[in-house]
């Protein structure tokens, strides 16, 4: 897929918004080619998505079009 093309995947009535949505303030790890970032989902939107680092607890903004992959770690 195009990198200009993906602001389209986080649109309301989407279905990766609509899980977006059920997920703000769980555990998100999302993959880069910077590296993996694990933190709390705070928001998100079309050109980014906003967590709360793990490690640091700084709250970081990760550009859309730089994730690679995401998943949700199952929190016991």
């Amino acid at each position: 897929m195009a990198i200009e093309s993906q602001s389209h995947l986080l649109l309301p009535g989407t279905h990766l918004h609509g899980m977006l949505r059920q997920k703000t303030g769980l555990p998100i790890e999302l993959t880069t080619s910077a590296g993996v970032w694990t933190g709390t989902l705070n928001e998100f939107n079309h050109s980014y998505v906003k967590i709360t680092e793990q490690k640091t607890s700084k709250e970081m903004y990760i550009v859309l079009e730089h994730i690679i992959a995401f998943s949700f770690p199952v929190v016991a």
